[in-house]
């Protein structure tokens, strides 16, 4: 699915978990969850988890390499239009919501966008710093953002279908927002929703429940907005997130270099090997007919020897003595034999 997205600026990560932790007025949660697998230029849903209870239980949801995108909603936050200049301070921006309240005590997201008056959420860290310990606890959760709200579902408006959307209402799990333009303009108290609690987001059938925290995951591919503007500690978390990856990237990249000059070095070594067993061949080879020609040499030189001591490399007359010795032999006499150098 979702075919057309552009990934110029994807996170380099595999999977993504979308996780929604709703705020009940009990004070206990109710949790869901998406993974998006990444393969190339698609994105596909790999699993869903709805009306968790507990934390706890996102530890065998959650893929250990991915980063999670936390999404806060229900009892506890506060979303308000309000006008926001650049020059505004963080207190400032959050006395336009809430009068007299400390900036120490709270979080805030900002909205921003075309539309002025734009949407400020706040919460109070007492709400949220549980929450995040306790899933830091899990070694296998790494959140990246923080966001509150719904509003990470203008990312996937334009795939939802049209048909969902009754009178420019968008109705889906609690929530009820009122759509112009393919943005959020206004969050509604939801009523009733006028339809089944089931929307098509390109290729995929979503529970209502499940909207929100997939918007959440496919954020971290798509999206460029930014969550909690005032946590220092979820900063850190997508640094630290961050360095990990490239300690990571680093570490196999070293590991695979020192694998290619271990790999060379072997097929040098191997070549040098054989070379080396060729020319040992050749040197034995060598040496027996070096051995050879060491003894015919010494034969050679034990018979040239001989012929020396006998003069028989000298020049004789042998020959021409003995023909004129025969030569002289009466013809009464008649010669049978004649012996030289017996």
């Amino acid at each position: 699915m979702f075919k057309n997205i552009r990934f110029e600026n994807i996170i380099k990560v595999k999977r993504v978990a979308g996780i929604e932790i709703c705020l009940l007025p009990d004070g206990g949660y109710e949790i869901n969850g998406v993974l998006l697998k990444r393969d190339k230029s698609q994105v596909f849903t790999e699993k869903k988890v709805a009306e968790l209870k507990e934390i706890a239980l996102l530890s065998t949801f959650v893929d250990p390499k991915s980063p999670v995108v936390l999404t806060l909603t229900g009892k506890g936050i506060i979303h308000r239009k309000v006008s926001v200049s650049e020059n505004d301070s963080l207190q400032a921006i959050l006395n336009k919501v809430l009068p007299n309240a400390n900036i120490d005590e709270f979080y805030i997201q900002k909205q921003e966008g075309d539309a002025i008056p734009f949407y400020v959420s706040v919460i109070r860290k007492s709400s949220v710093d549980p929450i995040v310990e306790e899933l830091n606890k899990n070694k296998s959760i790494h959140i990246t953002e923080c966001y509150l709200g719904p509003f990470l579902v203008n990312s996937i408006i334009p795939l939802i279908d049209t048909a969902v959307i009754s009178n420019e209402h968008l109705y889906f799990s609690s929530h009820k927002l009122l759509i112009r333009e393919s943005k959020i303009q206004e969050i509604l108290i939801s009523d009733v929703p006028p339809m089944p609690d089931i929307l098509k987001v390109g290729d995929e059938l979503l529970e209502g429940k499940l909207v929100v925290p997939f918007a959440a995951a496919l954020s971290a591919f798509v999206d460029g907005s930014s969550g909690l503007i005032n946590s220092e500690s979820l900063k850190n978390a997508k640094k630290e997130f961050k360095e990990k990856q490239k300690f990571q990237l680093w570490g196999w990249s070293l590991l695979i270099a020192t694998f290619i000059i271990l790999l060379a070095n072997y097929f040098v070594f191997d070549h040098y090997w054989k070379k080396q067993n060729d020319i040992n061949s050749a040197l034995q080879v060598n040496q027996s007919s070096l051995k050879r020609y060491e003894l015919l040499n010494v034969e050679y030189t034990q018979k040239k020897e001989f012929l020396l001591e006998n003069g028989l490399l000298e020049n004789s007359r042998t020959s021409f003595y003995a023909d004129k010795l025969a030569a002289s032999v009466p013809a009464s006499i008649q010669l049978l034999e004649m012996e030289i150098h017996p």
